[in-house]
C-alpha cells in the first residue's frame, strides 16, 4: 500500500532482496483502494516494485473496497510462510513494524495491532530456541504525515457477512462393509453408514469433545463432518487431537483450509458458504492418513504461532494452488 509497505519493498529490492507480495484482494481493485488515491508517485513505485517482486499472489477474489478480514488473512499467509521459509534454512524471521505512535504499543491502526500481536504470539523458529518472540520484531515510529483518520478510530469496515474461519473436514477413508453383507450397494448403504458412524465418527466425536476445543460451529459432510473455527490456534489443537486419535489412523482423514466465507445464518449461528467450502472439498481425494493436508492458507496461517512446533511437508498440488501436508513434530 501506499507509505510505509512500499518505501521499505523499494529499499529491500535495492539492496538485492527477494520479494514476495500477499494481497488481501485483486490486484487492481487493491490498486484502486490503497495506491491510486495517493498520487501517481505512490502508483508508479507500487508498479515498479511489483513487477520486481519474486511472487505476487492475492488470497482473495474480492473486488468491493477495503475488507480488514481479507487484510488479516493476508497478513497471516506472510507472516507465517515467512516463519516456516525460516525454519526451513534455520534461521530466524523478522517482522518491521511502522507505528504510527508508541503508545498504545502498536499505535492507533486495529491493523498494525493485530499484525504486532500475532507475531508476538508466535514460536521462535528452529535456531533461535528460548529466544523471546518480540526480539524478532523491529517497531519504527513514524508519525503520520497526512490527516488519515486511523482504522482503529473509524466504524467497523467490510461486508458484515465475511467471517475469517478455519475449516477441517473429518471422515473416514471409505464406508466399512455391514458385517454379513457382501457390499454397501442398494439397500445396505444406510446400514453401512450408519455402522461407520457407531463404530468411529461418533466415537471419534465424543473424544474430541473431551479433549479438544469445541468448534464454533459443525455442519455434515457426505463421510463426516466439517468442524469451523474463528480461532485459527484452536484449531489447530483440535486437528492436533483428531490425529491422536491412532486407533482411527487407517481411515481417519483430514482436510483443512484457513480462508473467508459468507455467513448465511447471522444472529450467533453461523451457516458458512463461498468459494472456501469449494477449496476444503477440492482437497478431499488427497488426504492422507496421520496428517491434516491444508492448502497454502492454512499451512502459513497455523506457522505464524507453530513453526517451530509442526513437520510441514509440500505434497504436490490441484487445480485451485499448492497442498500441504501437516503434523505436530516428535515429542510436541
Amino acid at each position: 500500500a501506499a507509505g510505509a509497505d512500499l518505501v521499505i519493498a523499494a529499499a529491500l529490492l535495492a539492496r538485492g532482496a527477494e520479494l514476495h507480495v500477499v494481497l488481501p484482494i485483486r490486484p487492481e481493485a487493491f490498486i484502486a483502494q490503497s495506491v491510486a488515491p495517493f498520487g501517481p508517485f505512490w502508483l508508479e513505485l507500487y508498479r515498479r516494485v511489483a513487477a520486481a517482486a519474486t511472487s505476487l499472489q492475492t488470497v482473495t477474489s474480492l473486488t468491493d473496497g477495503y475488507q480488514p478480514l481479507a487484510t488479516r488473512l493476508a497478513a497471516d499467509v506472510a507472516m507465517g510462510a515467512a516463519r516456516l521459509h525460516a525454519r526451513r534454512l534455520e534461521t530466524r524471521a523478522l517482522q518491521v513494524l511502522v507505528t504510527d505512535r508508541a503508545d498504545p504499543p502498536f499505535g492507533q491502526g486495529a491493523g498494525t495491532a493485530y499484525f504486532g500481536r500475532r507475531w508476538q504470539g508466535g514460536v521462535p523458529a528452529a535456531g533461535a530456541a528460548g529466544q523471546d518472540a518480540a526480539v524478532d520484531q523491529v517497531c519504527l515510529v513514524e508519525p503520520r504525515s497526512a490527516d488519515v483518520s486511523p482504522s482503529g478510530s473509524r466504524p467497523a469496515e467490510g461486508r458484515a457477512d465475511l467471517r475469517l474461519v478455519t475449516l477441517l473436514r473429518i471422515a473416514c477413508a471409505a464406508v466399512p462393509d455391514v458385517p454379513g453383507e457382501d457390499s454397501v450397494d442398494g439397500p445396505a448403504e444406510d446400514e453401512a453408514f450408519a455402522h461407520l458412524v457407531d463404530t468411529t465418527l461418533g466415537p471419534l466425536r465424543q473424544r474430541l469433545a473431551a479433549a479438544a476445543p469445541a468448534p464454533d460451529f459443525v455442519i455434515p459432510a457426505a463421510d463426516g463432518f466439517i468442524a469451523g473455527f474463528l480461532d485459527l490456534d484452536r484449531a489447530w489443537a483440535y486437528a492436533a487431537a483428531a490425529l491422536d486419535q491412532a486407533d482411527h489412523g487407517p481411515t481417519l482423514r483430514l482436510v483443512g483450509h484457513y480462508g473467508l466465507v459468507h455467513d448465511l445464518a447471522g444472529h450467533g449461528a453461523i451457516l458458512p458458504a463461498g468459494p472456501a467450502l469449494v477449496r476444503l472439498e477440492s482437497m478431499a481425494e488427497l488426504a492422507l492418513p496421520g496428517v491434516l493436508v491444508g492448502s497454502a492458507e492454512l499451512a502459513a496461517g497455523i506457522c505464524v504461532n507453530h513453526s517451530a512446533a509442526l513437520i510441514v511437508e509440500e505434497i504436490g498440488e490441484d487445480d485451485m494452488g499448492p497442498v500441504f501436508a501437516m503434523r505436530p513434530a516428535p515429542g510436541q
